[in-house]
């Protein structure tokens, strides 16, 4: 019994202690159109709880131009060099998660599975190797 008030307690703690995580649509709502999409979509799957938070509790919409900026350099692999890699590498996979996973749904294909999968992991310059045992197909390399 002192074993499972215990674990509560040291739950209940680590909660309490946690940062949010879980955020009203309400807080999002209230965003301008431009920062609830660039939240909502453009980088939904790479924004931290905590980059998140930071976010909604700005007050201005030159706070939240000058968070933008700030969170695509840290992200920037070159940081002397005019284009950030990381920003456009990751507008281009969600192009492609668009172009290959939304046609045959009712969602966009940045929002299907596979599409997240492809925003959030994958390399576009890697190569997908498909191989068919089928009588009518033969193995190919596909190139992105």
């Amino acid at each position: 019994m002192k074993t499972k008030h215990l674990l509560f307690v040291i739950v209940f703690l680590m909660l309490q202690s946690a940062p949010k995580i879980i955020f009203s649509q309400a807080e999002i709502a209230d965003l301008p159109p431009q920062y609830q999409k660039w939240l909502s979509e453009d980088v939904v799957y790479i924004i931290t709880a905590t980059e998140k938070n930071v976010f909604l509790q700005l007050e201005t919409n030159r706070e939240r131009d000058f968070f933008i900026e700030v969170f695509w350099k840290q992200r920037d692999p070159t940081p002397g060099t005019p284009e950030n890699e990381f920003k456009d590498e990751h507008y281009q996979r969600i192009n492609y998660a668009n172009r290959t996973f939304g046609r045959m749904s009712s969602k966009r294909g940045w929002q299907t599975d596979r599409g997240k999968n492809c925003v959030r992991f994958r390399r576009l310059n890697q190569k997908k190797i498909c191989l068919f045992r089928d009588k009518n197909r033969s193995p190919f390399i596909e190139r992105n």
